[in-house]
């Protein structure tokens, strides 16, 4: 590239490649016979969108004919917001192509016959919808479809430009169907990055009319300042990277019951004990994990009937049961931890802050998901959120789910359409959510002050977040605010 050359011509014939490859890709293999491809075209078009909305704030940004007073930050040169947008485009166009081609996949009649692809993608469907449902019934989030793939491991991939809970699902799960037992925590996520606050007008780390995601919060509710700190105030700065997934782990046990925690214990008996007590800054501790489940259905039994109230509690003895049995016995007391970039501090202590954090949600932020007796549409009422069915497999819940999700629909909803369904009007390419960054890109001089006045330095790091986009999956965005 000549040096007279502006960085973004060059970025944006990327970016058109890309798009290029996109539509000769899903031409190839989204056809009428695919499974769900009106959600599948609307997802492409959503990202075409977005991503030409994203490209073009950046390329007039640095463009020194139209910004020529926009000034070169000394740490972030433009090349690294265009290939940080073109990596989130091309990271999603991998992920929808792959989708895509599960779902047109034809078998030969024989092979029909012994594979169960499509039935699987379908059951793990109806449990997203599910697990998604009651947000939306609650109005803890805007409507919102779930669409699932096939992926190595389960993951949830957060994306800001259209109404989608994007569920991968491990290989395994076509034949061992305890193994779409995950889904509701990962749907968690996304109910997290999308909570609505119809009570608030107010702010919070640029997400105007939202609430704050999950992982903006301290694990005690509170910022906490530089310099001298209680010991729980340090604590809790440093255990904050938890909170997203605390979240999830709260909303799975509200909305597909205690079983859920017994299928977190399951998959952390897979770990090595090198990694029991292991701080990856976004994951509690593997050794403290279950706990939370067990928390959570404590928090709950205050809130429903004697009767019910005993069948948590009795539940939350025998997953803290089965918990010490995978330890080996109770945790000492004295038993310590390193968080990254902190000083060492009780595993009790932990546990005092996650619970902490486990009762505000069940008390405040997801009060509206407790059982709420005969009332329909109310969890625990109806399959999957029985109690009665903690000790009964995947397979007897799916048994009971015929609804499948919606699909993506942009504009009035058909009138055949469920009160499930979209309603009203939703942008391609937009969130629909007001957030501060997507205000500023496209003009608003007031949401500028926001991002600014929340740490962002240069406000347009904000943009290249795009709350939640990450480059990979999952994950924190790249780059994520300030603390």
């Amino acid at each position: 590239m000549s040096d007279n050359q502006e960085p973004h011509v060059e970025w944006i014939k990327r970016k058109e490649s890309i798009f290029k490859f996109q539509e000769e890709m899903a031409g190839a293999i989204i056809t009428e016979n695919t499974d769900r491809a009106g959600t599948l075209r609307a997802l492409l078009a959503c990202l075409q969108e977005f991503g030409n909305r994203q490209f073009a704030f950046f390329a007039d940004k640095f463009d020194k004919v139209k910004s020529p007073t926009t000034p070169r930050h000394p740490l972030y040169a433009p090349e690294y917001f265009f290939d940080v947008t073109l990596s989130q485009i091309g990271y999603d166009t991998d992920v929808l192509l792959r989708a895509g081609q599960q779902r047109a996949i034809r078998l030969s009649p024989q092979n029909e016959k012994t594979s169960t692809f499509d039935a699987t993608l379908a059951n793990a469907d109806r449990l997203a919808w599910a697990a998604l449902l009651p947000a939306i019934r609650t109005k803890l989030i805007q409507p919102a479809t779930a669409f699932v793939y096939y992926q190595k491991s389960p993951a949830v991939r957060l994306i800001p430009y259209a109404p989608v809970a994007w569920v991968g699902i491990p290989y395994s799960a076509t034949d061992t169907e305890r193994d779409l037992a995950a889904i509701a925590h990962e749907v968690g996520h996304f109910v997290a990055s999308r909570l609505v606050d119809a009570d608030s007008a107010g702010t919070y780390g640029g997400n105007t009319g939202a609430r704050p995601p999950a992982q903006r919060r301290s694990i005690v509710d509170k910022r906490v300042s530089l310099g001298a700190e209680p010991p729980v105030g340090a604590a809790s700065r440093w255990l904050s990277g938890w909170d997203e997934e605390v979240f999830a782990d709260v909303y799975a046990c509200m909305v597909s019951g205690p079983m859920s925690g017994f299928t977190m214990l399951d998959s952390l008996r897979r770990l090595p004990a090198t990694r029991w007590m292991e701080d990856d800054r976004s994951h509690p501790l593997p050794i403290l994990r279950p706990r939370i489940y067990t928390m959570t259905m404590r928090a709950m039994a205050s809130y429903v009937d004697a009767e019910l109230a005993e069948i948590l509690l009795t539940t939350a003895r025998c997953l803290d049961d089965a918990t010490d049995a995978w330890l080996g016995g109770v945790l000492p007391e004295w038993l310590v931890f390193t968080p990254h970039g902190g000083s060492p501090i009780r595993l009790t202590l932990a546990l005092q802050l996650i619970e902490a954090a486990v009762n505000r949600l069940v008390r405040d932020d997801l009060a509206l998901l407790r059982p709420q007796g005969d009332q329909p549409g109310r969890l625990w009422t109806q399959p999957p959120y029985g109690f009665e069915h903690t000790s009964r497999g995947i397979e007897d819940v799916l048994r009971n789910l015929t609804d499948a999700p919606p699909e993506l629909h942009f504009g009035p909803p058909p009138a055949a359409a469920s009160g499930a369904a979209q309603s009203g009007l939703w942008a391609e390419g937009a969130t629909a959510l007001n957030m501060d960054w997507e205000l500023a890109r496209d003009g608003d001089a007031a949401a500028v002050c926001v991002l600014e006045q929340a740490g962002w330095n240069p406000w347009w790091l904000a943009v290249l977040s795009a709350g939640f986009w990450t480059t990979e999956g999952p994950g924190a965005g790249n780059p994520q605010p300030p603390s």
